[in-house]
């Protein structure tokens, strides 16, 4: 926002305040009131652009060009945090004095969603300028920015100004911190995190900006065909390995998709698995189980059915995607979760009985209608053909009805580039 705007806005709000009713006030109190804004201003102004010549002054403190290679680039790696805190602190008393003194402008940059409405050339924490805004999801709008210290491009999530989606974000926000602490060196293919910071009551993620994700390469590459299988051997190697890197960790995302996994180019086939917001810890008792944790394609049949839950829901996302990008297709494009279900049957064969068992007692506890029987019948929801209204069909499976590996290789066909090792 212009000074110019913003002091037209002030104008406008100091107007709207003033009483219908006319007041006399003594000139001597207004000169007052101004004298106490303008030494208001002058100290934030002190604080803002205060020389840092006589910090530059200590000796302590000075590059020292003639010392050994690692010294000085351990004095570099001090500059650079002195700098980054001396950046976040002038960053936090303009938050402060932005939130004192224009909260009623605090419209101008919300929707009425809480979403922030970022404008091109916007520089977030003195460091970030802003190129364009490259999504919204539920949780955030995600813009592209570049880093005018390193003038790398970076990616910036912006949460909604909303106390639990920011309490929220601040979770995953440090299992981020947790996964990069144990890969310094960003070789396990989880997003790392640059930095983190509050912006006009919204907590901001930095992340290295990642331009594609695997549904927009599968939509441009592979639509309706799929992908070649090397290519889907190379993704799958990398998946594995962030698996195992965030189960060492005790870390359960959640929430893998091809949505989920970022390519850096059109060019390149290294991956990230980004999106940690629905992750957590396996073994924290405070995660109930949910029928509706992940995105409904690629959530597990325990989720489902109500069971709980650990890593191996991960394993299950992963090959639903490795699937899907192979063959071009959702696995299970299932409507509901009742729906999910008959399509899991009919291509992996009936639920254990001992997890209907548990299906069966978890939906009570959740005061739930369960989808099975006591005797192991599967209650189908489905529309009658006829009446069109809802209706409960018993069906009964002793064996899958088609294949997974039928599946794939009626997907490949002929084509042998697709299959091409």
């Amino acid at each position: 926002m212009s000074g110019a705007s913003k002091d037209n806005n002030q104008h406008a709000l100091n107007e709207k305040d003033v009483p219908s009713k006319r007041v006399n006030v003594n000139s001597s109190e207004i000169d007052a009131e101004k004298d106490k804004n303008s030494a208001k201003k002058v100290i934030l102004s002190d604080i803002l652009y205060k020389d840092s010549s006589s910090e530059e002054s200590d000796s302590d403190d000075m590059l020292d060009m003639f010392a050994s290679e690692e010294e000085f680039e351990k004095q570099l790696e001090k500059e650079k945090k002195k700098e980054e805190l001396n950046v976040q602190k002038k960053n936090d008393i303009v938050e402060n004095a932005e939130t004192v003194e224009n909260q009623a402008l605090k419209d101008n940059w919300d929707d009425k969603e809480g979403y922030y409405k970022p404008y091109v050339g916007e520089v977030f924490a003195y460091k970030y300028k802003v190129v364009e805004e490259t999504g919204k999801g539920v949780f955030s709008t995600v813009i592209r920015c570049i880093d005018m210290a390193s003038n790398e491009t970076v990616a910036i999530k912006v949460l909604r100004s909303n106390e639990k989606m920011t309490s929220d974000a601040k979770n995953e926000l440090s299992l981020l911190e947790v996964i990069k602490s144990k890969d310094p060196q960003n070789q396990k293919h989880c997003i790392p995190v640059h930095n983190s910071f509050m912006y006009r009551n919204h907590l901001c993620i930095v992340f290295p900006y990642m331009a594609f994700n695997l549904r927009d390469t599968l939509r441009k590459y592979g639509a309706g065909v799929g992908l070649s299988l090397i290519a889907i051997q190379s993704f799958a190697r990398q998946l594995f390995l962030a698996l195992l890197h965030i189960k060492k960790l005790g870390i359960v995302h959640a929430d893998i998709k091809p949505d989920n996994i970022l390519l850096k180019d059109e060019k390149s086939s290294w991956i990230e698995l980004t999106d940690f917001g629905n992750s957590f810890y396996a073994n924290d008792s405070n995660n109930l189980p949910t029928p509706y944790l992940a995105s409904r394609f690629y959530r597990a049949p325990e989720i489902i059915l109500g069971l709980k839950y650990d890593c191996p829901i991960d394993v299950w996302s992963v090959g639903c995607t490795l699937c899907e990008l192979f063959t071009g297709q959702v696995t299970f494009p299932g409507t509901t979760n009742n729906d999910m279900l008959r399509l899991i049957q009919d291509m992996k064969g009936p639920v254990p009985h001992r997890m209907v068992k548990g299906h069966i007692t978890s939906y009570a506890a959740m005061s739930r209608e369960a989808m099975f029987t006591e005797d192991f019948k599967f209650k189908y929801q489905m529309i009658d053909p006829v009446t069109n209204t809802p209706m409960i069909k018993m069906m009964v499976y002793t064996k899958p009805k088609e294949s997974l590996e039928g599946v794939i290789m009626k997907s490949a066909g002929t084509n042998q580039d697709k299959m091409c090792m």
